[in-house]
């Protein structure tokens, strides 16, 4: 009975990975991911991503948009990685650091509601309803940082569940990549009822 549900969903699953994968050599409307990568070189070429220079180049290399360096500056690592290589090979990157992330978002989220029985019916099929979801063929079409978010969430609610600080303290990391989530973060982990706890280990 185990092994039924589990050849089915694998099966979907299979389908789900190779559709996401599909996704992966698309470069050409990677929008979203264009200012991440302007971003780092500029930082490479010790310029300012977040003065004018950003525009006017943006401008030269992407064409007549009006797009701006927004995110913290605790980018800089990962943009200046992403901006030495050409572009093309950049976005491809991005989209399998996205691809991991997800796999890697969806085994801790099921980590942290399941117990070792149910795990991989759980996993399968959380997987592939995340791999066929509209939202995230989008993401990975324009190279939109949502899977960031949902990896930073999956760690931060393993780490509440198991009492696990160090997912939590990464979740944490990941989430302040993004402000607007980053703030709501620390903020629901400040007032969390085992903060106190785990700072008098």
């Amino acid at each position: 009975n185990y092994m039924k549900k589990i050849w089915p969903l694998l099966f979907v699953t299979c389908i789900g990975v190779i559709y996401v994968g599909s996704k992966i050599l698309q470069a050409d409307n990677a929008l979203d991911f264009t200012v991440i990568w302007l971003a780092g070189k500029l930082w490479f070429a010790g310029q300012n991503p977040y003065g004018a220079d950003f525009l006017i180049q943006y401008k030269a290399i992407f064409g007549d948009r009006n797009m701006l360096w927004v995110y913290p500056p605790h980018w800089f690592s990962i943009s200046i990685a992403l901006g030495l290589l050409s572009f093309h090979a950049a976005i491809i990157v991005w989209k399998l650091i996205n691809v991991a992330l997800l796999v890697a978002a969806t085994h801790l989220t099921t980590s942290a509601f399941t117990d070792k029985r149910n795990y991989w019916p759980a996993f399968l099929a959380g997987l592939s309803y995340a791999c066929f979801m509209q939202s995230t063929a989008a993401t990975l079409d324009i190279g939109q940082t949502s899977i960031l978010v949902y990896f930073g969430l999956a760690s931060m609610i393993f780490g509440l569940m198991k009492d696990r600080p160090p997912f939590l303290i990464l979740g944490l990391i990941v989430l302040s990549l993004k402000p607007n989530f980053g703030i709501v973060a620390f903020a629901a982990t400040a007032v969390g009822p085992n903060t106190l706890n785990w700072l008098g280990h």
